[in-house]
């Protein structure tokens, strides 16, 4: 990552500050962390806050990245990677020269609105009394909505049972029905929408394999592992005796004592108590945790930020490596001639570098003079960051009170 030789890692968490007592701390928000050999920084809710600080702390400079370019935001194949298991995220899609926004989906019953519900929102930009306003349109209960705005301001509210008759009200896009400009009609809304229809049937379906697999797709997939037999713990359960009848005074002393056994019995450490906790770290306080648990804050702590970085539970990721490639040949000899110059340096004659064995240089100027130098020499050269990094160390001393005994 980043024109340098060290490794750094980007990390998105849930979670936008470090501690969630923090007012501002929102569990809806991401996060970002970024770490570097012995570097790591607090959650931010900024991708460029998190990698600049950590950049800077590395290299002792003033240099700023951009975050989502860094992370790789703008690469197709990553940003298909992130949204591959999203149920949802805004997309748009055209009807002629009609641009609709789709930020919010909901589902119903009303097959009139095409299963569609409250919750579903779009918008898009179009003329109307000869000046471009926002459209804005919605359910809510009973009731299609088409909202229009102007310099922010709303201006028109129009309401009826279905988009068809709303649009009607309005009188404008005659070619299309209320249907279309509402999206309804449109193959990706109709794909959300069926995906997003909330599965539910009666304890009787359970031996309904084509129906449990609906429930488990929907509500378990990605919170169990696949390995679990899911099918035959309901199956289970429901020709216990007591199916349905529970006592929860029971069930809760009962968790508890199962989980203080689970971490009691662990043998690899604290690292694995750690994963073992994060599954329930986000459920409950850390009062409550500390009340049925006999573990310390500093565990509680630590199972928050696994969970935060893991998921619940999950294996710990492996730090994803990020290197950048080595100077090439010809930009390695153009430095190297730059600092053998006696107009730059002075070779000392008995000192050398402890960790590279080679002679000390004494630099005739500062850096950033002898970086103007450089780039005037070599224009397409090294980048200024790279410039400094070569400098890092010992080998290269700069002294402003080089006397004319020591020049010559």
């Amino acid at each position: 990552m980043i024109n340098s030789s060290l490794d750094f890692s980007r990390l998105v968490v849930q979670g936008n500050t470090q501690d969630i007592k923090d007012p501002n701390y929102n569990e809806f928000q991401p996060g970002y962390i970024c770490q570097s050999e012995g570097l790591r920084s607090n959650v931010c809710e900024s991708s460029s806050k998190t990698i600049t600080s950590v950049y800077q702390k590395a290299f002792s400079n003033k240099t700023k990245h951009i975050g989502p370019l860094v992370m790789g935001f703008d690469i197709p194949h990553i940003s298909e990677a992130l949204l591959s298991d999203v149920h949802f995220h805004l997309f748009a899609f055209k009807i002629e020269n009609l641009n609709i926004m789709v930020f919010s989906i909901g589902v119903s019953n009303n097959s009139d609105w095409n299963y569609v519900g409250e919750g579903y929102k779009n918008s898009f930009i179009h003329d109307f009394n000869h000046s471009w306003s926002l459209f804005f349109q919605e359910f809510d209960n009973d009731e299609a909505i088409v909202k229009i705005y102007k310099e922010f301001q709303e201006i028109y509210v129009f309401r009826d049972a279905n988009p068809n008759l709303v649009w009607k009200k309005i009188g404008i896009l005659t070619k299309f029905n209320g249907s279309t400009l509402f999206g309804l009609e449109h193959n990706e809304i109709k794909l959300v929408i069926d995906r997003e229809k909330l599965p539910y049937y009666t304890a009787d379906g359970w031996q309904n394999k084509e129906i449990m697999n609906k429930i488990f797709n929907y509500h378990l997939k990605k919170c169990i592992l696949m390995s679990i037999n899911w099918k035959n713990i309901f199956i289970e359960w429901q020709n216990q005796k007591n199916f349905l009848q529970t006592t929860p005074e029971n069930h809760t002393k009962q968790f508890w004592n199962a989980f203080q056994d689970a971490l009691d019995s662990n043998i690899r450490g604290i690292d694995s108590k750690r994963r073992i906790l994060s599954i329930i770290a986000n459920k409950f306080s850390y009062e409550t945790i500390k009340h049925n648990l006999s573990i310390s804050n500093y565990l509680i702590t630590e199972a928050h930020y696994y969970a935060r970085i893991n998921s619940l539970g999950d294996v710990q990721m492996e730090k994803p490596k990020f290197t950048s490639q080595q100077l090439s040949s010809e930009k390695k000899k153009q430095i190297e001639n730059f600092f053998q110059n006696k107009a730059n340096v002075i070779m000392s004659s008995y000192k050398t570098d402890s960790a590279s064995g080679l002679p000390v240089y004494y630099l005739k100027n500062t850096k950033k003079i002898l970086w103007e130098q450089f780039h005037e020499e070599y224009p397409d050269g090294l980048k200024r960051t790279a410039f400094y990094r070569y400098l890092q160390g010992n080998q290269y001393i700069y002294k402003e009170d080089l006397g004319e005994s020591t020049i010559k």
